[in-house]
């Protein structure tokens, strides 16, 4: 291929003229101005409706403060009513002293009303044919109130405490308003009203100190809609009708506020107003915020936005219109140095890649003209380019591996890839393509085959299995790798237990393997745990399999590794240990086995013969019970002996465990070592809860583990001296995470501090060189986790206790679904 470098020729084109260029900085002129002035808009509306929001809270304060005067004037009349009511009980009682101090009471309160303390202008209490009963003022003249509107409302049953619509007084051309409630007898009937007369002037005066502007408005109205008290020109329109809006009332009466704007019914402005219920009364606060003064800054705001926005317009066409040419000069001269810089560095770039990029111009039959090559890989061979290029025209792209030629060894191999860009209608087109050294990635590959393979070996001949798993988002695991140990270790054919799914079909049961991956799934870094596997030969091996998770990927699933190791022989030795400590159990148990085997032979032997006594004098019915006597000694000894049967038999060391009822487990390990215990003069307390829990296990296995530490426990309390108390205690509660708790307590001293953090280990004991092996305590831990369970010791305040922590089993609701599951 020939290398050809061609340039492009610079050339010069027509300048647009001044008529083009003026639409255009017209059009950026009104691009800039109508965003700015779309954005001044938006401002002000936003600040008008932050100065309507300001408005609206200041009214509802307002509101909320009239709110608070107008349960202040009812607070008053609520204490006047309940002393009407003492005063009313008094007189029917008789009892004129506490009446008289009540009246003075009453009249308290007006005093505090003319000094500005309190808002009643008096306190009248009429019968129930509407007489005056009491006025606050004793010189007020005798009159009746049953003409008023308030005593026919009070009259008819309306309850609670109503404010009136304003009326003038009998004494007085002065307008009030009252605060009504209705007095009842004994009975539940109507026994006359409490009126408490408020001035509207007090209360006007009131709302007006707390009103700063004007212009702005404090009112109490009635639910009715009669005016009651307002801070400006309360005289002239007291008792005027206050129509609200419609979705105010609806507000009032759901959620007790509601905030508007419009026109001042009185004065024609335009104010912010907000009203709220006052709890428990008919009455409404009202308060209104002047418009005007509140929104008073908007126009200004609003003018000065929009001489901004035509300043910055024509300040942005000036600068346009000046900097347009000195930019477009400025931007040229950049875009050229620009060009020249960025085609050196590419071209730098190339020179020191690894590889060779080449542009070829290919026609139809593969014949090629080199546009541009950098770099300093070979070229590839003509004949080989050439089949290449013809493919990648046909299907895009293409690419081969060349030996180049080279006076060392090994000579270099490499890779040439080809990309079509276009394809012309004649077949030809443009291909750009590049060769790499894969030399060194070659030798690596081939480096880390052998490895692998030297990797096999090692394994193939170690005495485990490795092997590895991709542990799903799901739980599911799938076997990446296994070594060819496998197959001197089972017998089965390597690949048959590398297919997909060979390795779990093997395992007794095949369902056993899952149990791993589930736990690292469900966040555990580590998994061990005893199997079984099936051997060709039929044989079953027992195996310790032991998962580590090495890395969780993000998808969530986990990558583990993992080894299985034959323990066949070393389970097998320990299950002679177990059945040897068992029996050795037993032999130690003799002399008590044989002492409760002795008591139902000795009951038996002398109820056979007063049996044989009864017979000779007839008396049948004595004999029989004898003979009844005889059937359930005899049963008993035959309990005994089935279960020292099955004690010395043990337990199938593959079983699953099984629910265990907790009390029958004690119960067996007491008439294994109960006529021991007793003989020594030990008590056995046991409390095991009512009822006692069940627990999942092997009922002979913890038999063998109680009756251990009862041994134990015996003989430590055996030797103590007869005036100790000498006891063991045997008590079950439940623990946490589903597990029952078993301890069991000796009045024996205690442990030796030396080897308490021994204690479960093989070969330590506390006794003496003649009596045990040190193997107990160590095959009652092995029991006990294989039964998915712990064993502590410490030392209590009395001597040992050992505790043993056992899984629940589980309850008859809770097995229903497992096996609905399970089906």
């Amino acid at each position: 291929m020939a290398l050809r470098f061609g340039r492009p020729g610079n050339g010069t084109g027509k300048g647009t003229g001044s008529g083009a260029a003026r639409p255009v900085l017209v059009i950026l002129a009104l691009l800039v101005a109508l965003p700015a002035w779309l954005v001044a808009e938006a401002v002000i509306g936003r600040a008008e409706r932050l100065s309507a929001q300001d408005a609206f809270l200041r009214a509802s304060a307002a509101a909320a403060a009239v709110g608070h005067v107008a349960s202040h004037v009812v607070d008053d009349a609520s204490f006047a009513t309940v002393l009407a009511r003492r005063w009313q009980a008094l007189r029917a009682s008789g009892d004129d002293t506490a009446r008289r101090e009540t009246e003075r009471m009453m009249r308290g309160i007006i005093s505090e009303a003319a000094a500005g303390r309190a808002t009643l202008a008096s306190i009248v209490i009429a019968d129930a044919d509407g007489t005056v009963a009491w006025h606050s003022d004793p010189n007020a003249r005798p009159f009746s109130v049953a003409d008023r509107a308030y005593f026919v409302e009070a009259q008819s049953g309306t309850p609670g405490l109503r404010l009136s619509a304003p009326f003038s007084g009998r004494a007085s051309s002065l307008a009030l308003f009252a605060a009504v409630a209705r007095l009842e007898d004994e009975a539940g009937r109507f026994a006359g009203v409490v009126i408490a007369s408020i001035s509207p002037r007090d209360v006007s005066e009131r709302l007006a100190r707390m009103t700063p502007r004007p212009n702005d408005v404090l009112a109490i109205l009635r639910r009715e809609g009669e005016l009651l008290a307002r801070s400006h020109d309360v005289a002239s329109l007291i008792g005027l009708l206050i129509p609200l809006p419609p979705e105010a009332l609806a507000a009032l009466g759901s959620r007790g506020e509601f905030t508007f704007r419009q026109p001042n019914q009185v004065s024609g402005r335009d104010q912010f107003m907000a009203v709220q219920t006052v709890d428990d009364t008919n009455l409404i606060a009202f308060a209104a915020v002047d418009a005007e003064a509140e929104m008073e800054a908007m126009p200004l705001l609003r003018g000065a936005a929009r001489v901004a926005v035509v300043t910055l317009s024509a300040v942005v066409l000036l600068a346009l219109l000046f900097g347009r040419v000195a930019r477009r000069n400025l931007a040229l001269a950049d875009m050229a140095a620009m060009l020249r810089q960025g085609r050196e560095e590419v071209e730098r770039l190339h020179a020191g890649l690894p590889v060779g990029l080449f542009l070829l111009d290919v026609t139809a039959d593969g014949a090629a003209r080199l546009l541009y090559r950098a770099g300093g890989a070979q070229d590839p061979p003509e004949d080989a380019l050439r089949r290449a290029l013809r493919d990648a025209l046909a299907t895009q792209t293409a690419s081969f591996e060349w030996t180049a030629a080279s006076a060392f060894a090994p000579r270099p191999t490499l890779v040439t890839s080809l990309q079509r860009l276009s394809l012309r209608a004649d077949g030809g087109g443009e291909v750009v393509g590049y060769s790499r050294d894969v030399t060194a990635e070659r030798e690596a590959a081939a480096r880390a085959d052998a490895a692998r393979r030297e990797l096999d070996r090692t394994l193939e001949a170690a005495p485990i299995v490795v092997f590895r798993v991709l542990i799903a988002p799901n739980g599911r695991g799938t076997k990446t790798y296994i070594s060819r140990s496998i197959e001197c270790m089972t017998g089965w054919p390597y690949e048959q237990v590398n297919a997909p799914g060979g390795l779990r079909a093997i395992f007794d049961p095949p369902q056993a393997g899952f149990t791993g991956d589930r736990t690292l799934f469900n966040g555990a870094d580590e998994w061990s745990q005893d199997l079984r596997l099936r051997c060709a030969d039929g044989r079953l091996l027992a195996v310790k399999v032991t998962l580590t998770v090495i890395d969780r990927l993000p998808d969530g699933s986990a990558d583990a590794v993992g080894y299985i190791a034959d323990v066949t022989a070393e389970r097998a030795a320990e299950a002679r240990a177990i059945a040897a400590a068992r029996l050795a159990s037993l032999g130690e148990m003799s002399a008590g086995l044989a002492h409760e085997l002795k008591q139902p032979l000795q009951a038996i032997a002398l109820a056979a013969n007063n049996a044989r006594t009864a017979m000779r004098r007839d008396r049948v019915d004595m004999a029989e019970q004898r003979l009844d006597r005889i059937a359930g000694y005899t049963q008993r000894a035959a309990a005994l002996i089935e279960h020292l049967r099955r004690f010395a038999r043990g337990v199938d060391e593959h079983a699953p465990p099984q629910p265990v009822p907790l009390a029958d487990a004690v119960e067996g390990a007491m008439a294994l070592t109960g006529g021991v215990l007793r003989e020594a003069g030990i008590e056995v307390r046991t409390q095991l809860g009512d009822p006692p829990p069940c627990v999942m296990g092997h009922l002979v296995a913890l038999e063998q583990v109680i009756a251990n530490l009862l041994a134990n426990a015996g003989d430590v309390l055996s030797a103590r001296p007869a005036s100790v108390p000498r006891w063991i205690a045997i008590t079950a509660t439940p623990a946490e995470d589903g597990f029952t708790r078993l301890c069991v307590e000796d009045s024996g001293g205690g442990l030796p501090e030396l080897v308490l953090d021994r204690l479960f280990e093989p070969f330590v004991t506390t006794k003496g060189p003649d009596r045990g092996t040190g193997l107990g305590l160590s095959i009652c831990h092995g029991l006990v986790v294989a039964m998915g369970g712990r064993i502590e010791a410490e030392n209590g305040p009395h001597g040992a206790i050992f505790t043993i922590h056992l899984p629940d089993a589980p309850t008859p609701q809770d097995a229903a679904p497992e096996a609905a599951t399970g089906a």
